[in-house]
C-alpha cells in the first residue's frame, strides 16, 4: 500500500479476523489484494527511509477486539 510516498507491508497472522483476501473479486487477481477492517490494531514493526521514499513494516492483530482499550495510538 503506498499513500503519499509511504508504502506499507503488512504481515498478517494466519486466521487473522481483522483482513479479508479479495483476489477472487479483484480486477488485479494476480496481486495478493486484501481488504482491512477500518480501526484494525497493528503493531509497528519497523521504519525504512531510504532513496525510494519511506516503507512501514506493520504486523496486523489477529483480533483487534482483544487489543487492550488504553493501547498506545500513533500517526505513522
Amino acid at each position: 500500500v503506498c499513500v503519499r510516498g509511504v508504502k506499507w507491508r503488512f504481515t498478517i497472522p494466519s486466521g487473522c479476523l481483522q483482513v479479508k483476501d479479495i483476489r477472487i473479486v479483484s480486477q488485479y487477481g494476480n496481486e495478493d489484494e486484501v481488504l482491512i477492517v477500518p480501526y484494525t490494531a497493528v503493531s509497528i514493526d519497523e521504519k525504512v527511509q531510504d532513496s525510494t521514499g519511506r516503507t512501514i513494516y506493520a504486523t496486523v492483530l489477529r483480533d483487534s477486539m482483544t487489543a487492550p482499550l488504553d493501547l498506545a495510538t500513533i500517526l505513522a
